[in-house]
């Protein structure tokens, strides 16, 4: 890992470990950074959770993150991607690099929809 890529999975850390509000017992064998370690990095390759732990030194396989994710409350997750979001736009302003407004757009759906792009205009397709 470069030296840029460890300072962005650092940042990303910060910003995403609030979103994780689920507790971990303290009996169990990975903790909650091992769990964080092993989203970020499925997240950044773009791979699956399940592979990307094999490669991982001390990870929790991807169905454990999975069954912890699941027990997260919905309105509890939201509120903490909110704040997270209000935060990271509130620092970018300070630091002028959001001047102007930006389109975001976040999916919630856990089922693909790739759509057609001729009926639908703000799909992209595949």
């Amino acid at each position: 890992m470069t030296r840029t890529d460890k300072k962005f999975y650092q940042f990303t850390r910060r910003q995403v470990k609030d979103i994780l509000t689920y507790d971990v017992n303290g009996r169990v064998r990975y903790s909650k950074e091992d769990h964080l370690k092993l989203l970020l990095s499925a997240c950044l390759v773009n791979g699956f959770a399940e592979g990307v732990s094999r490669s991982l030194n001390r990870s929790p396989t991807g169905e454990t993150l999975l069954s912890y994710i699941k027990t997260q409350d919905r309105e509890k997750l939201l509120q903490e991607f909110d704040r997270t979001v209000h935060k990271n736009v509130r620092m970018l302003r300070r630091r002028r690099k959001l001047t102007t407004p930006v389109p975001v757009a976040v999916d919630w759906h856990d089922i693909m929809y790739y759509g057609d792009p001729k009926e639908t205009p703000m799909v992209i397709g595949t």
